[in-house]
């Protein structure tokens, strides 16, 4: 995002903090789904899957090469310890467990820790 909208050109710093995930869906309507046959419906999720995963490492396989073009190009790039960040989330798991349930917390932190790269 910040290489190909070249925010290096107005950006001085950049903290990689992994705080956020930028993903993009595929949505039909209810309508258009349910004139899909079930092999349809089939295909439509695997390969929105396989979309995700592709997606996942075209982007994980440019990232250094594009932290070191913003860098060639004057940002300065710095990767905080994050443990302190991730130490403080306390009180927000707990709020956002009094109303999605711990259970759907837990899974949603699970999926987080196992899909981390840093």
């Amino acid at each position: 995002m910040i290489w190909y909208n070249k925010f290096y050109e107005v950006q001085k710093h950049l903290a990689i903090t992994r705080h956020i995930y930028n993903n993009m869906i595929h949505t039909v309507s209810a309508a258009a789904w349910t004139r899909l046959t079930p092999t349809q419906q089939a295909i439509f999720r695997e390969e929105s899957a396989s979309a995700g995963e592709l997606m996942r490492k075209l982007i994980a396989d440019q990232e250094d090469d594009q932290i070191k073009k913003i860098e060639a190009a004057g940002m300065a790039v710095t990767r905080p310890d994050l443990a302190p960040f991730r130490a403080m989330m306390g009180p927000a798991y707990e709020r956002i467990a009094a109303y999605a349930g711990a259970d759907n917390v837990k899974k949603f932190r699970e999926m987080a820790d196992q899909g981390r790269t840093g």
